[in-house]
């Protein structure tokens, strides 16, 4: 093997290594370690985030977890591009940024108008997954909450 071809492909290996997303996984809510003012809505619930459509993207699905298995709600392409994209709800958006391998902020919209924003950020062990949420309800009353994830594959 000639050094060029050496070269080619360490330089191939470590741009596939730079452009893995270190929260692909399954992520199951851990209550005793959140702070959320509806612990009943969180129950069970798990999030899966996979490779999305380029490599500036992933795919969460929200769910719960039933007798029967999981049961995922609406499936939501995020672009770490700074652009502004469709959210998960009628009448909303979201723009999301990836600061790092480890952290990620987005802000969220409803009718034009920012109504809340989030930091995530991924443990050094990639086990455990933290939003610090910072968000005004329908009613317009601003509350925060911190949402631990804990890594289940």
């Amino acid at each position: 093997m000639t050094l060029i071809h050496r070269a080619a492909i360490f330089v191939f290996t470590a741009s596939l290594a730079m452009g893995a997303d270190l929260s692909i996984g399954t992520w199951k809510f851990n209550p005793e370690k959140s702070k959320v003012r509806k612990p009943e809505d969180w129950k069970g619930r798990i999030t899966v985030i996979a490779n999305g459509p380029t490599a500036d993207s992933v795919i969460t699905k929200t769910g719960t977890t039933e007798s029967s298995g999981p049961v995922f709600g609406k499936e939501v392409v995020v672009y770490y591009n700074g652009k502004e994209m469709p959210g998960a709800f009628p009448g909303t958006s979201l723009i999301s940024t990836k600061v790092n391998d480890r952290e990620w902020m987005q802000i969220n919209k409803r009718g034009g108008k920012e109504y809340g924003h989030t930091k995530t950020t991924l443990s050094a062990d990639s086990k455990t997954r933290t939003a610090e949420v910072h968000s005004t309800d329908a009613k317009g009353a601003a509350y925060d909450e911190m949402r631990v994830f804990d890594r289940v594959k």
